[in-house]
Formats: structure tokens, C-alpha cells, sequence
């Protein structure tokens, strides 16, 4: 089966990430999946100053961009209020997440506008390990956020402990719902690298 390439991945590579400031912000490591591939040890950051935060990257130039990646980021309760305030003040947030935690909350109290676009990694296996039904939500998520007009696009690590037919049949359901994953490449173990070098 040959995926077409998605058109927000597609669309993503070619910006020209030189047009302003781009901050990369990865919250903590942890995350309420632990997939094998990509675990990392728990560690939360120091906390931290909410308004603070936002005081000093309303000092920096507009626009600007945060790129807010970890673990998983949506684990923090304040995360939505963060993205709004972020949003409020000029800046645009390219939001990496599982696309489990605080989800329809994000989707119905964040303006579009604030968000250049959600990257929502798949991982159908821990994703039903984790919430009975998992897939069925994460794809009536994914287009519950693409009709509220969020540019959304999902990714799915080609991990080699499933095999090629496994994979191809996950990505076949998420085609079938008109959703285009983006593989992204395994280099753990098995191909030298180390978990989380996917």
C-alpha cells in the first residue's frame, strides 16, 4: 500500500522556518504512554512561573513561534491556559503530543489561530493499553480538530518489533478515515540508535 504524502507534512517542510524566532520548549519527558521505542526516564521540569513565562516572550519580537514538544506536554493542566496566553500575545505554538489528555478541552477553548498546527503522534498499541477504544478516539479527535479548523497532522513511528504488515494495516485504518499518518523512521536498538532516537 503507497500512502499519498500528507499535505500538512508536506506543507510544514517547505515553510521557511527563517521568517521569525522559533523557540523550542521540551516541557518534561514524561508522558502517560511509555512506549518502549521512545521511553525516557520520568523527570519533571522545576516548575515554573506561568506569567512570568509569558511576560518574557512578550518582550521577544513579533511573530515568534514556540515549539512545545517533551514527553508529553498535555499532562500539565495549565497547558491549555498557557497556549491561549501564548496566542493572546503574538506568538503561534507547533504543539508535539500523543493526542490523549485534555484533548476536546484544547480543541473547544483554543482559537485555531494560536496553534501553526497540532502534530499528534499515533501509536496505536500503547494507545489502547492505555484507554479502551483508543484508536477509534484518536481518529474521532484528529477530525473533530480538522472540521474545528485546526491544521493537524499525525505521525506514526515504524517501529520494527511489529513488522511491515502490522505497520501498513494500522496506517491503512487511519487512511480509511481520510487521515494520512507521516512515517516516521525507528532508529532504536534494533538499528543502533538508542530508545527515543526514533
Amino acid at each position: 500500500m503507497n500512502l499519498p504524502p500528507s499535505p500538512y507534512y508536506t506543507e510544514r517542510i517547505h515553510r521557511d522556518y527563517r521568517d521569525c524566532l522559533t523557540c523550542v520548549w521540551l516541557l518534561t519527558r514524561r508522558c502517560n504512554f511509555a512506549c518502549v521505542h521512545c521511553y525516557q526516564p520520568d523527570n519533571d521540569l522545576t516548575p515554573f512561573d506561568l506569567n512570568k513565562f509569558i511576560e518574557k516572550l512578550d518582550e521577544l519580537e513579533k511573530p515568534f513561534r514556540v515549539q512545545i514538544t517533551g514527553g508529553e506536554p498535555m499532562i500539565f493542566p495549565w497547558m491549555i491556559e498557557c497556549i491561549q496566553k501564548i496566542g493572546k500575545i503574538g506568538g503561534k505554538v507547533e504543539l508535539q503530543t500523543n493526542f490523549s489528555l485534555q484533548v476536546r478541552e484544547l480543541l473547544d477553548n483554543t482559537d485555531p489561530s494560536y496553534l501553526e498546527f497540532i502534530l499528534a503522534s499515533y501509536h496505536p498499541v500503547e494507545r489502547e493499553r492505555v484507554i479502551p477504544g483508543g484508536v477509534k478516539k484518536f481518529i474521532d479527535d484528529f477530525l473533530y480538530a480538522r472540521n474545528k479548523g485546526f491544521t493537524i497532522m499525525t505521525w506514526y513511528v515504524d517501529d520494527p518489533r511489529i513488522g511491515v504488515e502490522e505497520f501498513l494495516k494500522n496506517c491503512k485504518v487511519l487512511y480509511d478515515a481520510g487521515i494520512v499518518p507521516v512515517r516516521k523512521r525507528y532508529t532504536g536498538p534494533e538499528n543502533g540508535g538508542e530508545p527515543g532516537d526514533a
